[in-house]
């Protein structure tokens, strides 16, 4: 069984590793635009950081730490500073 995993921080790095990441299990990834976290799970991609790029469908976004955290059994964090200051 592979293990739940979560990416804090939903810009070019984060994106790209919780892609990478989506490919092999279930991952969510956490960001702190509402927009981002609509498209990426509508439309699998993230035009704002990763444009022209397809996400996994594998691949859920959230907007809420406690989902992106609830079940995760490894949590990984790329987000900027500014994005702690909510």
């Amino acid at each position: 069984m592979r293990p739940n995993l979560t990416v804090i921080g939903a810009g070019s790095w984060g994106t790209t590793v919780a892609s990478r990441c989506a490919r092999r299990g279930p991952t969510r990834i956490w960001a702190l635009e509402d927009e981002v976290v609509e498209e990426i799970n509508a439309r699998c991609s993230n035009s704002l950081s990763l444009k022209g790029f397809k996400l996994p469908a594998a691949l859920r976004a959230t907007r809420s730490m406690e989902e992106a955290t609830r079940e995760a059994d490894v949590v990984g964090t790329k987000a900027a500073i500014v994005g702690w200051r909510i």
